[in-house]
């Protein structure tokens, strides 16, 4: 008689903890849609678009690339591509500032033919002028203007070089290093008051331990292939050059001591000294 109003207390009890449950799963996916309501509807869509001008953004620093000389393609393509061919410029005159005046001086560009033991070598060298110097009067510098190209083979290859006006006088001198070692290209005869009258014609090979700075006709080399007597024949180591002409074309390269279509050598110079 007592049981019946345990079990309906048991009963409402169930009852309402079933209720209960059902509002907390009611609750909770309330929360959950409400969690997902407050999320940006398009947060997918602005990912994209983020992406989409990034990819904007990177093609146009790609066009801007393509126009400086570091561009990856320009490189791979251009810049490390062997040359075939000398790649002749066309002299031009520069104006330099010496002394607070202004003073023009031309490129002194050559293509010359060098004979170094058994092997005949093609060899084209550009020099800028870059300053002045004063001694009585100016006269241009070349510092870090000059630069020379070898033939070997079907291609061209660059090497280091140098330029010295050569003074007053005009007594100029290239250096240059070749596989073969550093030389000096140099002059075998002078005029009168020992003045250079043909391009650079004979070679110096400097010594082994030589730089640019420790060689030239005076000293630091291993043999001096200019030397010679006045009024004797041509020196040990001649070779033949000539500058490239003012529009860029490249006069034959001959030897400077036989005369050529009936003109009389260029060298020994007069008053060879």
């Amino acid at each position: 008689m007592h049981r019946f109003p345990l079990l309906f207390t048991l009963a409402l009890l169930l009852c309402c903890a079933g209720t209960a449950c059902d509002d907390d799963k009611s609750t909770k996916n309330d929360t959950e849609t409400s969690d997902q309501s407050e999320l940006p509807a398009d947060t997918e869509e602005t990912t994209d678009s983020d992406d989409l001008a990034d990819a904007v953004d990177a093609t146009d620093l790609l066009e801007v690339d393509q126009h400086a000389d570091t561009v990856p393609t320009d490189a791979d393509t251009a810049d490390i591509t062997p040359l075939t061919e000398f790649p002749i410029r066309i002299p031009q005159e520069h104006s330099i500032s010496c002394n607070g005046e202004s003073q023009l001086y031309w490129d002194q560009d050559f293509r010359c033919r060098l004979f170094i033991g058994e092997e005949t070598l093609e060899i084209y060298l550009q020099a800028r002028p870059t300053g002045c110097t004063t001694t009585f009067f100016p006269w241009p510098t070349f510092t870090d203007g000059a630069q020379g190209w070898l033939q070997q083979g079907d291609q061209v290859v660059p090497f280091a070089a140098a330029y010295d006006w050569g003074g007053g006088h005009h007594n100029d001198a290239f250096h240059v290093a070749l596989p073969q070692g550093i030389f000096v290209l140099y002059h075998a005869s002078f005029g009168f008051g020992w003045r250079a009258c043909a391009p650079v014609n004979c070679l110096i090979q400097c010594a082994a331990d030589a730089t640019f700075a420790s060689c030239d006709a005076y000293g630091g080399y291993a043999v001096n292939g200019c030397t010679r007597e006045s009024g004797g024949p041509p020196p040990a180591m001649p070779i033949w050059c000539a500058p490239i002409n003012a529009d860029g074309t490249v006069p034959p390269l001959r030897d400077p001591w036989q005369g050529h279509d009936g003109a009389d050598p260029l060298l020994p110079c007069l008053g060879d000294i």
